[in-house]
């Protein structure tokens, strides 16, 4: 642990090569989210990439998978209400808890309804109604 009571980049490298493994995908995600975000990242520096690079993904996931965790944090939501790109989709909405808990009507949400939503706050202004 560094000075901050956060994981090293040593230590977050040696947890992603534990991750190559074969595993399934969704949990995969959130781990690297996780771990990712877990790991001081400072702009300009080259810590995402590093990690991605060990962790055999593309930058751009990673960092993804870190926003997307670092909005549904394990401790305050389940992470298993929806898919993992619905909750990538609702991931910027204020009332994402809302939104995965709930469902769509009590139903699961389907990619295209959460997208649709999405685009039609947006085109309101809104992030939330």
């Amino acid at each position: 642990m560094d000075e901050n009571g956060g994981m090293t980049a040593e230590q977050a490298t040696a947890r992603l090569r534990e991750m190559r493994r074969p595993a399934e995908t969704v949990s995969r995600n959130w781990a690297l989210g996780d771990l990712a975000g877990s790991v001081p990242a400072g702009y300009g520096d080259e810590t995402i990439r590093r990690l991605a690079e060990d962790a055999d993904v593309g930058e751009g996931s990673l960092a993804n998978f870190r926003t997307i965790a670092a909005a549904y944090p394990a401790s305050e939501i389940k992470r298993d209400l929806q898919s993992w790109t619905v909750y990538g989709i609702f991931a910027s909405q204020d009332d994402r808890y809302e939104l995965v808990r709930d469902g769509d009507d009590g139903r699961l949400w389907t990619v295209a309804a959460a997208r649709e939503l999405v685009r039609s706050r947006r085109k309101r202004g809104k992030r939330r109604s």
